[in-house]
């Protein structure tokens, strides 16, 4: 599977008659190449980032708040660089090697305010006690935002 975004590319193609309409004409047909919104959405949500994490924070038992929030910070570290190495592979392009830049810094910041929107104490990073609310509503936002936004290549 890859995880390379292929933009949407409307191809018409040629006209179907419908038989024993009288008057009918050829309508042009309409098909849709590339990704859709719900696949750009999944593609850009760094799933394996979000399912190490998830397993690796459940056995962080530990008395102290702060070598529970460091140990975190590590496991948010390797998540990091798994989602870069991960996302380089799988959206290189097999014609020129290069890969999707943009799709894999995409993936790092849905993962950081996915961190953002769990909040503490499954995460490391704590908004104040008044802003509880903004960390949800961004991830949210970008969710629902983000694939009109890239559309990949």
């Amino acid at each position: 599977m890859t995880l390379r975004i292929e933009k949407p590319v409307v191809i018409e193609q040629k006209g179907v008659v419908l038989e024993g309409v009288p008057g009918a004409t050829a309508a042009p047909a309409m098909a849709v190449a590339g990704d859709d919104w719900g696949t750009r959405i999944a593609k850009l949500v760094p799933a394996e980032a979000l399912g190490l994490y998830g397993s690796a924070v459940a056995l962080v038992q530990t008395p102290s708040a702060s070598v529970r929030v460091g140990a975190l910070w590590v496991i948010v570290a390797i998540c990091a660089v798994l989602t870069i190495f991960i996302r380089y592979r799988s959206t290189l392009d097999p014609a020129t090697g290069r890969p999707q830049w943009p799709a894999i810094a995409i993936s790092l910041v849905s993962f950081i305010l996915w961190l953002t929107a769990i909040g503490a104490p499954t995460s490391p990073i704590a908004l104040p006690e008044g802003l509880a609310f903004a960390g949800p509503l961004a991830a949210l936002l970008w969710g629902a935002v983000l694939p009109y936004i890239y559309r990949g290549e």
